[in-house]
């Protein structure tokens, strides 16, 4: 969605608060005080139970097909292969030698600053100064991962990865010597699956659960408050319709927020790449943009 159009997420949210006001006004005290606590509880059991629900069905469902499914691509000589791929597509314009490289990383004892000298010893001049040399290698290793993963996983999976070991170097470095091994790279791949790709799993599982369980208890938040409110009759007076349009603000917030959460789940299930880590248009918004930071929190 174009950056033009962030008034569309306020404006939603907007029309919800006053839509659910209006009804709950309409609806009688009683039903608006069931209803709205309903709608309360269910936002908190939905956020407090979907963490655990979504670390347990990475851990027994997902995760092994995962490991499997990156030990696929991975042999001796992928890392050489990938890391020699990215460094001659660098700024430095250099030709490396992968049987070289492959010896340094095995000697390796500081897999960045012996880089770092291989790379330098090509021509026999500095390629670069340290500090963007390391940003660069490090701009190298998380396209590495991104690539592996992306042979066989999702979009978001995959830049999430490169993202974490973008923040955190060692992540990789800590991969490199598991990657070489000759004869069982899978220690690598369970590696990969349990320190890149686990957080993203759980993120998006938890988006799907949270908005499950937000939708199971919010329905049955309407039924208890109909059936408790049968006989409440509409009366007249100011207070008590100011409370019940108060009461109604509550629940339209907590419905922004099921928005948000559907906002989400299209955007980790999306194929846009753009919109894998951000959306542009929310970022616009004057209210919308808390909530949907919210959302994006819970991981």
């Amino acid at each position: 969605m174009n950056e033009s159009m962030w008034w569309i997420f306020d404006g939603l949210a907007a029309v919800t608060l006053i839509i659910f006001a209006i009804i709950t006004i309409k609806r009688g005290l009683i039903k608006a005080i069931v209803s709205t606590v309903g709608f309360g509880l269910s936002v908190l059991i939905a956020v407090t139970v979907s963490g655990s629900l979504a670390g347990s069905l990475y851990g027994s469902v997902v995760r092994a097909s995962n490991i499997k499914a990156i030990n696929k691509h991975i042999y001796e000589d992928t890392l050489v292969e990938s890391l020699t791929y990215e460094l001659e597509n660098s700024a430095y314009n250099i030709s490396v030698n992968q049987s070289k490289l492959k010896d340094t990383l095995k000697k390796s004892k500081d897999y960045d600053k012996d880089i770092y000298k291989f790379m330098n010893n090509i021509n026999g001049k500095k390629v670069d100064e340290e500090e963007p040399f390391m940003e660069n290698l490090h701009i190298a290793y998380s396209n590495v991962i991104k690539k592996l993963v992306s042979m066989e996983l999702r979009t978001y999976i995959s830049e999430t990865a490169a993202d974490k070991v973008l923040e955190d170097p060692s992540l990789f470095r800590q991969v490199i010597p598991l990657m070489l091994e000759k004869e069982d790279q899978r220690p690598a791949a369970v590696y990969i699956c349990d320190n890149m790709l686990s957080d993203a799993y759980r993120t998006s599982f938890r988006q799907i659960i949270l908005i499950a369980l937000l939708g199971v208890c919010m329905v049955l938040s309407l039924i208890l408050a109909q059936s408790a409110g049968r006989n409440d009759k509409i009366e007249p007076g100011f207070t008590r319709h100011l409370c019940c349009g108060l009461l109604g603000l509550f629940k339209g917030a907590a419905v922004v927020f099921a928005i948000a959460v559907i906002i989400r789940i299209s955007v980790i299930y999306g194929s846009d790449k753009e919109l894998m880590l951000s959306y542009p248009a929310i970022e616009k918004t004057y209210a919308f943009k808390y909530v949907y930071d919210f959302v994006c929190g819970l991981k």
